[in-house]
């Protein structure tokens, strides 16, 4: 946004951008959420336009970077990039908390000062909608050096039902793709992936995308999801109370356990609310000049949490099992380029580093890996993950980094083709996404509802066997062995 400095015509650039109009939608929704905070104020007007300024950027800037790499800092935080990173993090914004900033900033022609935004975040914090935090910056030695301006972590458990309504009604986040195309092509431009889907001839490049997506969409407008919590067994309660347990324990961590309360029965009823709604699935192209690779996205369930997806989610009324790909991206290299290595094993699990570093952090250790092209953009990446999440104890020094770097080539050398390869890695998901997509059609053809989840699928465990026969004689006919693929078989007996 542009900000005014009173003393004089100088110009600069704020987090915060501007809004060009007042929108009475917002003012509405302000008024009936934040009434308590609204009310204890005569200059009502001002409080409420401060507020719809300042929520209608927060929930915009849930899909746009907070910051941005300069000639001489890298942002830590850059890897945050959607509504799954805020939804689980809770940062939203950065923001300085000073009183006496003379700046100010325009909502439609409403003129609102720094200082007054500010006294409305401290407002909140009272009121525990939101909690201030540090904020810091790489520089090229190390990960320590502090942001003068911090960043505001909110309570995304009370804003949950405020941000369904903005985007009901405003459809902040809707994908900008003009009538839902079955494919949208981006490129990187000034940085950043920018649309382009109407630079191509659409219907005859990709004819066969477009015929699979208008035939997944008809499916989802005859399916009924939901999730089902009530009628859950042991097992599926169980598996629900460890997420809920690592939850409750990292924010106990991170002493913030009287920020975030966790009402788990309201979720449930905003996510279904969230899940009846109308899906518009389609294909998204990165084209780096050679359409190197691309998955489906809008299928509901993307943005979902994994507690919910993998223990009572339903389609059509039975329960639902995950069908994915072991250690996806990594199998689907080795199926691809490597006949002398066998599939079936576990890629994120290493003899040598058990004692080091367990599984979990082992697989964003290849991830890292697969998507930058130097050690050192990997080890940001990697520590700068830790840091988004507040996991301070996860931080890693470079050479611990380069050690356990080290002991995984040595263990599997053959991922040396693929790792600091990000081209590689580009190309092997779309792989990965022909392969799930011919998977759906097979399982659309034989009139099995299923939601598609990048290298998963989600079906009735009725359809379990069915699914897993289609997944090995499709890989059977394209790499000539069977696929590596991954199943709760504890909660799929459960549910026979």
């Amino acid at each position: 946004m542009k900000t005014y400095e009173n003393d004089g015509n100088r110009i600069f650039y704020w987090k915060i951008c501007n809004i060009q109009k007042r929108n009475e939608t917002i003012e509405k929704i302000i008024y009936n959420k934040f009434s308590n905070i609204v009310n204890e104020h005569r200059k009502k007007r001002v409080i409420v336009n401060t507020l719809s300024l300042l929520l209608i950027k927060i929930f915009i800037s849930c899909e746009k970077e907070l910051f941005s790499d300069t000639d001489k800092r890298r942002w830590v935080f850059e890897n945050w990039y959607s509504y799954k990173h805020m939804k689980n993090t809770g940062l939203l914004l950065n923001f300085s908390n000073s009183h006496t900033k003379n700046e100010y900033y325009m909502y439609g022609d409403i003129k609102i000062y720094h200082r007054t935004l500010a006294k409305i975040l401290d407002e909140m914090e009272q009121k525990r909608y939101c909690v201030r935090r540090n904020g810091y910056f790489c520089m090229n030695k190390g990960y320590n050096s502090k942001f003068q301006n911090g960043f505001w972590l909110f309570n995304w458990q009370k804003f949950y039902e405020l941000y369904a309504e903005y985007r009901d009604k405003l459809n902040l986040f809707d994908v900008e793709i003009d009538n839902y195309s079955p494919v949208v092509i981006k490129r990187k431009i000034d940085g950043n992936y920018k649309n382009c889907t109407n630079e191509y001839n659409i219907d005859l490049l990709f004819k066969e995308d477009i015929e699979y997506i208008n035939k997944l969409r008809s499916m989802y407008s005859e399916m009924n999801v939901s999730l089902d919590l009530q009628n859950a067994n042991n097992v599926q309660n169980q598996i629900f109370e460890d997420y809920l347990n690592k939850k409750r324990y990292e924010y106990e961590n991170k002493d913030e356990s009287n920020v975030f309360q966790y009402d788990v029965y309201t979720e449930i009823e905003l996510l279904n609310k969230r899940l009846s709604k109308p899906y518009n699935p389609y294909r998204l192209y990165h084209d780096d000049g050679n359409f190197c690779w691309g998955r489906v996205y809008g299928n509901g369930i993307d943005s979902l949490p994994k507690m919910y997806k993998d223990s009572i989610m339903k389609i059509n009324g039975d329960y639902t099992v995950s069908i994915d790909v072991k250690s996806s991206i990594l199998q689907f290299y080795i199926l691809t380029y490597h006949e002398d290595i066998d599939n079936k094993q576990d890629f994120y699990s290493y003899e040598s580093l058990q004692n080091v570093i367990d599984r979990e952090h082992i697989k964003l250790f290849s991830q890292c890996l697969n998507y930058n092209s130097s050690l050192l953009d990997a080890f940001r990446a990697y520590n700068g993950n830790y840091i988004l999440k507040q996991n301070y104890n996860s931080i890693i020094t470079m050479e611990l980094f380069k050690s356990i770097y080290q002991n995984m080539i040595e263990e599997r050398p053959y991922f040396q083709e693929i790792w600091l390869h990000p081209e590689m890695s580009k190309s092997i998901i779309r792989y990965e996404a022909d392969f799930m997509k011919t998977a759906s059609q097979e399982m659309m053809n034989q009139h099995m509802p299923h939601l598609c989840n990048f290298d998963a699928i989600y079906t009735s465990y009725k359809n379990l066997s069915t699914t897993i026969d289609i997944f090995c004689s499709l890989s059977l006919s394209i790499f000539n062995r069977s696929i590596y693929i991954d199943y709760d078989k504890e909660l799929y007996s459960s549910l026979i």
